[in-house]
């Protein structure tokens, strides 16, 4: 061997193993099979591998700690620090809880993205300490979390991420049956014309998501499709757009709460009255969905229940590393208030 520093992923290969497994194959931890153990400390041996002890204070030997990765959106890098999804709150919510029932310990970090959803900086000084698993909030691909766990490769669970076949365990929003079931919610109230305000899906893949649920339920319901664009953060000027373009549209369902709210102010500036003129739907269920005015009809997502899920997955995963990857699906519900109506003439 080299003076080169034998590293985790120079064991997995070696060892035909992952480097999870490796990496809790050295730190002695529960739910290896014997004969992966022994194939991954063999191969540690002969490399020539030394183990360093990660345990500073052995009076906390019942203490795991867990990093706790929220995506926060950076709109202006120079003006504004990142800010936090308001519907993140309530999963932070859920995954305390369950959290002190599991004897976790959440370390936080913020991870700042772009517009299209890339990681401007990575938390080294929290990532880089020794680590019992990773929770990490957002809609992030397989190769984000690779880039994030390069260094120090625990289990990791993701949370509302996108519901498609990975690699890493998610509980997530089923984005797409939500967004059929809001604006099927539309169409049994008599509409017809029903535009979609999104931006583009690569912002943020839930959108991408909810914008093929909104395409499938008007496609089912032989009806013709209308798309608001939203550019930057300019909803207003998606909602003036598709009203302008699609004078018919009586009725728009949002991909998100912020975007209903928004579109909500922009229709009453152009003189077209919620619910009386437009019907609007949103997507999550935030704490101002029902004071806005009029309060919005919405699909709820289980937030808390997803923070819960995620340490009740995580846990699991430590115990079990070489269980098969899972990904469970909350079914979002309509909270049916004031900002639809049933179309006039009905």
């Amino acid at each position: 061997m080299s003076d080169r520093k034998v590293t985790m992923s120079d064991i997995a290969r070696l060892s035909d193993a992952s480097p999870t497994t490796v990496s809790l194959v050295l730190r002695d931890k529960p739910g290896i099979s014997t004969e992966t153990r022994d194939r991954v400390l063999a191969a540690a041996q002969s490399l020539g591998y030394r183990h360093r002890a990660i345990r500073a204070n052995p009076e906390r030997t019942d203490m795991r700690n867990v990093a706790m990765l929220l995506r926060a959106r950076s709109r202006n890098q120079l003006q504004q620090p990142p800010g936090v999804n308001a519907f993140y709150s309530w999963v932070l919510t859920g995954l305390e809880a369950q959290a002190r029932v599991a004897r976790l310990n959440l370390i936080y970090a913020h991870l700042p993205v772009d517009e299209r959803n890339a990681i401007l900086d990575i938390p080294h000084h929290l990532l880089d300490q020794p680590l019992t698993g990773a929770i990490i909030v957002g809609p992030f691909s397989d190769e984000s979390v690779d880039q994030l766990l390069a260094k120090n490769p625990v289990p990791a669970v993701l949370v509302d991420a996108p519901s498609i076949p990975r690699k890493y365990d998610v509980i997530a929003s089923d984005n797409e049956t939500g967004a059929w079931l809001a604006v099927r919610h539309l169409i049994e109230n008599g509409h017809r014309d029903i535009g979609l305000i999104a931006p583009d899906s690569q912002s943020d893949p839930n959108f991408g998501q909810r914008a093929a649920g909104y395409r499938q339920a008007i496609l089912d319901a032989d009806l013709m499709a209308c798309h608001g664009r939203i550019v930057g953060d300019d909803v207003g000027s998606a909602v003036a757009t598709l009203l302008t373009t699609h004078p018919k549209v009586s009725a728009i369902f949002c991909v998100n709460d912020s975007f209903a709210m928004a579109a909500i102010a922009a229709a009453n500036a152009l003189g077209r009255g919620v619910p009386h003129d437009l019907s609007v739907v949103g997507f999550d269920d935030t704490d101002h969905a029902e004071r806005t005015r009029p309060p919005l009809t919405t699909m709820a997502v289980d937030k808390v229940g997803m923070g819960r899920l995620a340490i009740q997955m995580l846990d699991f995963r430590i115990s079990w590393p070489e269980s098969s990857v899972m990904c469970t699906t909350l079914t979002p519900r309509l909270v049916e208030r004031e900002s639809v109506s049933r179309k006039k003439g009905l």
